[in-house]
């Protein structure tokens, strides 16, 4: 195990949730090449900001950028516990050292009276260090957890405290029935998003994050759908976010088309009119060919008309597949040219709504 998967431990451990999410390998390792992980007090605000640095240095795409050596990841992370005045059973982190925790963890195992066996000679086996590794990595974050006192989890919209509904008055009728008076239930208003809340978005999009820009975004406009601000606010950060991801989608066309599931790759990620017109000819051409493969390059996408609610771009990129026909040896191209994909994004995915290419 090395540094980059101790920190994706401990990230995981901190916030619930994977450091590289994606529907399938190919994204997942598309992000963890191209893409840095979401800040940690983006999913809860409380983790101390002290181990931020931390993560990100063990999460670090250079090699030379992340820690050397286990010992140095441990030495950070006893370092912030006793900077924070963390007390892991008898001793304060910072003032003991990992040996000396290790006797006494040992000590209180065996329980009181029982003689300490001497230290064991000096081993430069890897095992020791990567398992004293990852019992600093739980033992911190544990601490930290309680520290906090509360469950990871994503932030939630305050509601509005300026917005509440009248209570109910009803005067009786000549008969005693309760009748609704003239200050009768008024349906619940939609409670206008914060100013803070718009700001931090629009910050958030200044600033390149675009993740958080757009979670921020949408959780405006959930609670005021004609939020403009918002709107905006998600139209930019999606379009930033786009190539990125449609080259990824793009990757995971080909890997579809030399695995033989060029079929399956459609079925998820096209509209159900654009799969049952293109079914046909994959089928076909699946029964006199085998062992294709294909090559893209040049990709560019057009924007223009990326607007919220419904997201369309268009991606253009040049494209080579060749194929051996059954029963012979020599690869035949099957196609060369430029595809042009037609997307709209649903569901916080981009889908397939049309496809056209150009033969050279």
């Amino acid at each position: 195990m090395d540094i980059f998967a101790l920190g994706a431990i401990l990230y995981e451990m901190l916030t619930l949730e994977k450091p590289f999410t994606g529907e399938n390998l190919t994204t997942v390792i598309y992000k963890i090449m191209n893409e840095n992980p979401l800040p940690l007090r983006q999913f809860k605000a409380d983790i101390p900001a002290e181990l931020e640095p931390i993560i990100q240095k063990a999460l670090a795409k250079d090699p030379d950028a992340r820690y050397p050596s286990c010992r140095l990841f441990i030495d950070d992370l006893l370092r912030y516990a006793g900077s924070s005045g963390l007390i892991i059973g008898d001793r304060f982190h910072g003032r003991t050292t990992l040996g000396e925790t290790q006797r006494l963890t040992a000590e209180r195992t065996k329980g009181p009276g029982t003689k300490t066996r001497p230290p064991a000679a000096k081993t430069r086996k890897p095992m020791l260090l990567i398992v004293t590794a990852m019992a600093a990595v739980v033992v911190i974050t544990v601490v930290a957890l309680m520290l906090t006192r509360k469950n990871p989890q994503l932030p939630r919209p305050v509601p509005d405290p300026n917005v509440a509904t009248v209570a109910a008055k009803t005067e009786p009728d000549a008969a005693g029935k309760p009748v609704p008076g003239k200050d009768e239930p008024k349906a619940k208003e939609t409670a206008k998003p914060p100013a803070a809340d718009l700001d931090a978005a629009e910050e958030a999009l200044k600033k390149g994050d675009f993740p958080a820009a757009m979670d921020l975004a949408r959780r405006l406009l959930r609670a005021d759908p004609n939020q403009e601000r918002a709107k905006v606010v998600l139209t930019g950060a999606t379009i930033q976010t786009a190539p990125g991801e449609i080259k990824a989608l793009i990757n995971d066309y080909i890997i579809s088309l030399k695995a033989g599931k060029l079929l399956e790759f459609y079925r998820n990620r096209c509209t159900p009119a654009l799969y049952e017109r293109l079914k046909k000819n994959i089928e076909m051409t699946a029964k006199l060919y085998e062992r294709m493969e294909g090559l893209t390059s040049n990709e560019t996408f057009d924007s223009r008309n990326a607007r919220y609610p419904n997201f369309s771009l268009r991606a253009r990129f040049s494209h080579t597949w060749t194929g051996q026909a059954m029963g012979k040896k020599d690869r035949e191209t099957l196609f060369e040219g430029t595809y042009i994909w037609s997307l709209e994004k649903a569901d916080q995915r981009w889908i397939l709504v049309d496809l056209a290419f150009e033969a050279r």
